[in-house]
This record gives C-alpha cells, sequence and structure tokens, in this order.
C-alpha cells in the first residue's frame, strides 16, 4: 500500500492494511482522521494531539473533536473555517457521519462569530450531498449573518437556476450585483437567462 491508496482507503472503507500503514509511517493527522471515521474520538484527539503544534490541520481537526465531543478547549481561527471546515464536513456526510454533522451544524451561529460565512459553507455542502433543503435552510442563515457576500448570492441564484425558478434565480443574481457589480458568474447567469439558454 502507497499513501494515496491509505488515503482513498481512508476515506472509504479504513481496512487493517490501511491502519498498519498509517501507524507503521507515523502518519499522525491520517491516523487521527482514521480514528475519528471510525467513530474513536478519544484515539483521534491523541493522534491529533502528537502534531497539532507543528500542523495546522490537526489543531483544526482537534478543535472539531472537542466540538463534536462537547469539550471545546480552544477557538478556530478564520482561515482554519474557511480551509477546512467544509471539506471535513463534506467528509462526515459522505462517511454517512450524521451525528456528528447533525452537532457540528448545531453550532453554526457560534462558528459564525469567528468566520461570517460559515452557514454558506454549510449550506454549499449539504447542496453538494443532495440535501437541497437543508441547502436552502442554511443559505437563509447565511444571509442573515453576512449578508453583503456576493458568492452567497450567486450560489443561491445557481441553486434556484439549476432548479427552474428563473425568476427568483435572477433575482438573487440581482443582488449579488448590488454588492459587487461585476461579479463575473452572476453576469453569466443572466445572460444566459436573457439569451434563453436554460438548463
Amino acid at each position: 500500500m502507497d499513501y494515496l491508496s491509505a488515503k482513498e482507503d481512508l476515506l472509504t472503507v479504513r481496512t487493517n492494511e490501511c491502519f498498519r500503514y498509517l501507524t507503521t509511517n507515523n502518519l499522525f493527522l491520517e491516523l487521527g482522521y482514521f480514528y475519528l471515521l471510525s467513530e474513536d474520538l478519544s484515539n483521534a484527539k491523541k493522534e491529533f494531539d502528537k502534531v497539532q503544534d507543528c500542523d495546522i490541520r490537526a489543531h483544526w481537526a482537534n478543535f472539531l473533536v472537542g466540538l463534536i465531543d462537547g469539550k471545546i478547549k480552544y477557538y478556530p481561527s478564520y482561515l482554519e473555517l474557511r480551509n477546512f471546515f467544509e471539506c471535513d464536513l463534506d467528509v462526515l456526510m459522505k462517511n454517512y457521519k450524521g451525528d456528528y454533522v447533525q452537532i457540528i451544524v448545531n453550532y453554526s451561529d457560534f462558528l459564525s462569530n469567528f468566520n461570517g460565512e460559515v452557514n454558506k459553507y454549510i449550506a454549499r455542502t449539504f447542496l453538494n450531498n443532495n440535501y437541497k433543503n437543508y441547502a436552502y435552510l442554511y443559505f437563509t442563515k447565511a444571509k442573515g449573518s453576512f449578508y453583503n457576500d456576493p458568492e452567497l448570492h450567486f450560489l443561491i441564484a445557481q441553486t434556484k437556476y439549476r432548479d427552474g425558478l428563473i425568476e427568483e434565480a435572477i433575482e438573487s443574481a440581482n443582488k449579488c450585483l448590488e454588492i459587487l457589480p461585476k461579479y463575473y458568474p452572476a453576469l453569466k447567469l443572466i445572460e444566459s437567462v436573457s439569451n434563453g439558454n436554460y438548463l
């Protein structure tokens, strides 16, 4: 087994061979995620602890374990949330860790204190995992916490457009353009509708 196959295994089935590879090669971060996805938070934390002072991803992952376990010891940074939150939420959804996802999204207002885009990240992750109703719920929350985000309004426009809600899509695209008049994706969406090119 090599690193790439171990990583793929980690994110899907987590075999004993993967565990041996991670352990033998002292891949503490990856081993922590192995334990996290195996619902062993205690051992996940132990692995993340080993490298959290020199690996920002492990620092973030240790916060995430604390959040799930109800034992928050420090706060995440803006960049940790921007770089890792959406990715890890997606991994948890794809691995059917609904209980963990529920706990995490219940903290969306708290996490928005550190990065105002958190509700947008949640909405986009739900959308990418085909949970459209939850996506719309968190798009609405995102408008309450970070209304002046042009990307947020474009994502809503794009989602409405794909759902065939053309008038609502145009309305959201225009809100995006009020905030950032030359936002190219919104301009292209409106142009596509004007030309009669519907999905």
